[in-house]
């Protein structure tokens, strides 16, 4: 049995903290910013480590390394209400991040907006390893371990020894803890983002609909999504004071 464990593990490490070359150039792009001497070198190099590490984001899913370089470059370029959007994503996989809180309160400040602090993990999401394993990590594991699972089904039809079928039971199980450890996350995590824009805060999916207050949402501001309107282009959410109201979905991106 721990020659299956052992395999597992080894191609898990390979396909999950192997070194990606994108990465690594778009590092390298970004140290070329910040050591650049004129600010279009420096700009040019900025926006070409921003297009690696968003390709790799959207190749591999939202990632805590990622989060972070994306955040201090957005900060780089003084696009201070996206830094804040990655900072955010980077705080929920790993509360305990002053590096990241740190720069996040800086944007803020900048911002003048309320400052985050640190907060206490709910038990229950210290128990489901929420601050270790990014979502993107559980699915890639889970997608391996259903591989290996196929693979033993498989195998067990032409050789039905009883170490096959123990293999089988074994990553079966891991790949169904996986998954629900996955949707236990997913659905009881409230929904959080970002403004990207500054919005107003209307009564109705409605451009015309009058406002909730007569000041807008603050660009870097965060609001808690409660539920979407009029085909996915208006979200219903709640602002920092407990408000209640609709935003475009142009104006907001979710951590």
């Amino acid at each position: 049995m721990h020659y299956y464990l052992h395999f597992y593990f080894i191609v898990a490490s390979t396909l999950l903290f192997g070194e990606n070359p994108l990465l690594q150039r778009a590092n390298e792009n970004y140290q070329k910013g910040l050591k650049a001497s004129t600010w279009q070198e420096r700009l040019t190099s900025f926006n070409d480590a921003l297009l690696l590490y968003t390709e790799i984001e959207n190749s591999d899913g939202p990632a805590p390394q990622i989060n972070k370089e994306l955040g201090d470059l957005y900060f780089e370029l003084t696009e201070y209400p996206w830094a804040i959007l990655y900072y955010e994503r980077n705080l929920k996989q790993a509360p305990d991040d002053l590096y990241t809180l740190n720069h996040l309160n800086a944007v803020q400040k900048k911002l003048g907006l309320k400052l985050t602090t640190l907060k206490e993990r709910p038990l229950w999401r210290v128990a489901l390893l929420d601050s270790l394993i990014s979502q993107s990590t559980r699915l890639k594991l889970f997608f391996l371990g259903s591989v290996v699972t196929i693979a033993l089904a498989a195998f067990s039809i032409w050789s039905p020894k009883p170490i096959i079928k123990k293999g089988l039971f074994l990553f079966w199980g891991l790949s169904a803890l996986i998954l629900l450890n996955y949707f236990i996350l997913f659905y009881l995590t409230p929904i959080e983002g970002i403004m990207v824009t500054a919005s107003g805060l209307y009564r109705d999916a409605n451009p015309n609909a009058s406002q909730v207050v007569p000041s807008p949402i603050l660009a870097g501001e965060k609001v808690r999504v409660i539920d979407t309107k009029i085909e996915g282009f208006w979200l219903k959410v709640i602002n920092t004071d407990g408000q209640l109201g609709y935003v475009r979905v142009a104006s907001i991106r979710i951590i």
